[in-house]
């Protein structure tokens, strides 16, 4: 996913399947997307802890190296280990994202549109604000941005989980048990969402 775009390239899946009796959209699925959500939640956060991890070590090296006997040539190194794991993080981030939007179309999340916009918009905040972390690459101390790179993750998944995931899974688990009625008056309509922030 691009940082421009709140959508990811996967397609859509059909919103009703040809069944001459079909399930309510999202029902048979929902279960399957709160697994894959879960296991996505274990794997993103090993790999933000391990990337915030080296971030902070990188962060640690370059305070160190302003007493070294060549801080020009350790700042060099500094700057492009660190613009590589930022690129690297970012390619992370575009594919966990769009593994994510499409388990949630697939389990029905765009029936509840305004929690379905703003978890979109979630995602691609984070990817823009990374994109722009490696654009000052070149000019930003590498010490200050492997640190600035760490506190964006923190503070990522310190609001993503409980405001957008957290909800996501509440509102699938009661499609699941078939009170769609019910998930549909937690989600607060929104009649100004676009047709893309559907999609």
């Amino acid at each position: 996913m691009s940082a421009q775009s709140e959508t990811s390239p996967a397609p859509d899946s059909p919103d009703h399947s040809p069944q001459a009796h079909p399930a309510p959209e999202g029902t048979a699925d929902s279960a399957a997307a709160a697994a894959a959500l879960a296991a996505l939640h274990g794997e993103a956060a090993r790999h933000f802890c391990d990337c915030a991890t080296r971030m902070t070590e990188l962060w640690q090296e370059s305070v160190s190296s302003r007493s070294a006997a060549s801080p020009g040539l350790l700042e060099s190194c500094l700057r492009l280990q660190v613009g590589d794991e930022i690129e690297q993080l970012i390619q992370y981030c575009r594919s966990l994202v769009a593994r994510e939007e499409q388990a949630l179309r697939r389990a029905g999340m765009r029936r509840f549109g305004q929690a379905w916009r703003e978890h979109k918009r979630s995602h691609a905040r984070l990817l823009r604000r990374l994109e722009r972390r490696a654009r000052h690459c070149a000019t930003e101390p590498p010490g200050e941005l492997a640190r600035n790179v760490a506190m964006l993750l923190e503070d990522y998944w310190a609001l993503h989980f409980p405001d957008h995931d957290r909800l996501a899974l509440s509102l699938l688990a009661l499609l699941e048990s078939g009170e769609a009625e019910q998930a549909l008056a937690i989600e607060p309509p929104d009649a100004a969402g676009s047709t893309a922030d559907r999609r």
